[in-house]
């Protein structure tokens, strides 16, 4: 957990940094799988936050990090 949530911390500073003057977006896979509920929640509210001004596409397989996330929701279907 407190690893991811340094490597998050890192790599978030590390955008905000290059895109402070450029219009982009951010791509996240799946960030919230190995952090406790606690830490989850406190990196859902910051990519909340950086959302305000970049646009950010989220993957996740886990519904609840999804839920935790809000905004548009796509769905994709797999076959079985």
């Amino acid at each position: 957990g407190a690893k991811e949530v340094v490597s998050m911390a890192i790599r978030l500073g590390i955008a905000e940094t290059m895109l402070a003057e450029n219009p982009a977006f951010l791509i996240f896979d799946d960030p919230l799988v190995d952090m406790d509920p606690v830490r989850a929640n406190k990196a859902a509210g910051l990519i909340q936050k950086i959302s305000e001004k970049q646009q950010v596409l989220f993957f996740t397989c886990h519904p609840h990090h999804a839920e935790m996330l809000g905004g548009n929701l796509v769905e994709l279907a797999v076959n079985e």
